[in-house]
């Protein structure tokens, strides 16, 4: 069974919580009258960096490469998709019954998320594209 997770930011300052959106969270909450909850506190981690970015689209570059010397036609951005529909989801459901996945924006995961996303692409690519995906700042020379 799936929960409706909600995502609301704010700073604890003086050891009380300030929500950015607290009209939006009031009206999430009223919605939840009389049922059962679970609250977590995180501390906000850093998007991921323009390094990280740089290398996630030069990976995704490499994907498409592969893929199209198998002779499949496919765009970077087609690439991105599946690869946000794979290993980035959200769960879209209707009275309890699960509809479908999607793929998810990658532009608010943290330098930890997506590091992990990173790491799943890369076990993707060995295992299914025999693509060996390098780490950042290490090349691979190519062989004619």
């Amino acid at each position: 069974m799936s929960f409706k997770k909600y995502k609301f930011h704010g700073r604890v300052k003086e050891g009380k919580l300030r929500v950015y959106a607290p009209k939006d969270l009031n009206k999430r909450v009223e919605r939840l009258n009389g049922k059962e909850v679970t609250v977590t506190i995180q501390e906000k981690l850093n998007n991921r960096t323009t390094k990280q970015n740089s290398y996630y689209w030069a990976v995704v570059d490499m994907i498409a490469e592969t893929i199209r010397e198998a002779g499949q036609n496919i765009t970077i951005d087609e690439v991105h998709e599946l690869l946000k529909s794979k290993f980035n989801t959200k769960e879209v459901s209707y009275k309890g019954n699960k509809l479908h996945d999607l793929g998810e924006s990658t532009t608010d995961l943290n330098t930890a998320e997506f590091n992990e996303y990173m790491l799943k692409i890369k076990v993707w690519c060995l295992e299914f594209l025999s693509l060996e995906i390098p780490d950042p700042g290490e090349q691979i020379l190519k062989y004619e």
